[in-house]
């Protein structure tokens, strides 16, 4: 069986144990849902909506996830190197992936996280705090994956041209892309 890719149909929280899915084809019991970078064992199945007996498996970071992130079906034995009954193997990065898929605060993260924009429509009022002191040198990179314009507000970053901006807008493409450093408590 082959990996089917589709999406969340609703938000997803970090201690939900039922994911609703905008597809079901390619979900199998015993086999996973990849929901970003979280690894999910699929326990039933009703039309979308897909019941995980244990989120974060494999080693991976459970966390929340949006409306409309991008959602894997597959069989462990689709996976590389995991053979039949095998285990995946965990995902090591250096960074977290979250997916936005509505307006609204984007939390600090505590480490370089990409935040990948799949809203439906123009994302219009999502603000990026301030990080914190002990936060400086981190990496934040927004990435549209629309082909939408969105506009994130941030409490106030410098740009290294014209000093402080607040409001970054990007153009209505798939990949535009803005990368924030924190510094001493600023952007």
């Amino acid at each position: 069986m082959a990996l089917t890719n589709t999406s969340l149909a609703a938000a997803f929280s970090a201690t939900q144990l039922v994911l609703k899915a905008t597809a079901a084809t390619g979900a199998t019991v015993g086999g996973f849902a990849k929901v970003d970078g979280e690894y999910m064992t699929i326990t039933a199945i009703s039309g979308t909506n897909i019941s995980v007996g244990q989120r974060g498996s494999q080693g991976t970071a459970v966390v929340a996830h949006a409306i409309l992130a991008p959602l894997t079906f597959g069989l462990y034995s689709d996976v590389p190197d995991a053979g039949a009954t095998g285990l995946v193997p965990p995902v090591i990065t250096s960074c977290d992936l979250v997916t936005i898929g509505s307006d609204g605060v984007i939390a600090v993260p505590a480490r370089d996280t990409i935040f990948v924009i799949q809203k439906g429509a123009a994302l219009a009022s999502s603000t990026l705090g301030n990080p914190s002191a002990a936060q400086s040198g981190i990496e934040v990179t927004i990435t549209s994956g629309t082909d939408f314009a969105h506009v994130v507000t941030t409490v106030a970053a410098r740009d290294g041209t014209t000093g402080l901006s607040t409001v970054l807008t990007f153009p209505e493409f798939n990949g535009a892309s803005v990368k924030i450093i924190a510094v001493k408590g600023k952007r």
